[in-house]
């Protein structure tokens, strides 16, 4: 069964929003990223995985020798994960770098 792929391109999007919910001001942390499409649908993402896709990608950007990063979902029991930190993480895998570069490539073709 082929798996569904959608790339966004800037053609597409119609906004974006980076805010903190109301109440939130304060705390800059909390920050949601909004991306309204040109056919009006909405993907909002919560300021959780707005901080794990920013410090990736910077990762990726600006480290001397890392070429990608991949993180997968996984569900964290209360003493495995820091106090205060939600029980659903995205943590980082072991995968070679090459790998995951090929598999993005492949989703371009």
């Amino acid at each position: 069964m082929e798996k569904k792929v959608r790339i966004v391109k800037d053609s597409e999007v119609k906004r974006i929003i980076i805010a903190p919910p109301s109440g939130e001001k304060e705390k800059v942390w909390q920050i949601m990223l909004m991306v309204e499409l040109q056919d009006d649908s909405k993907i909002v993402f919560d300021h959780a995985t707005v901080g794990n896709i920013l410090r990736s990608g910077a990762w990726v950007l600006y480290h001397p020798q890392r070429k990608a990063i991949e993180l997968v979902a996984k569900r964290l029991r209360e003493e495995e994960r820091k106090k205060g930190f939600a029980e659903d993480q995205l943590l980082e895998t072991d995968r070679e770098e090459e790998e995951l570069i090929k598999e993005i490539s492949s989703l371009l073709s």
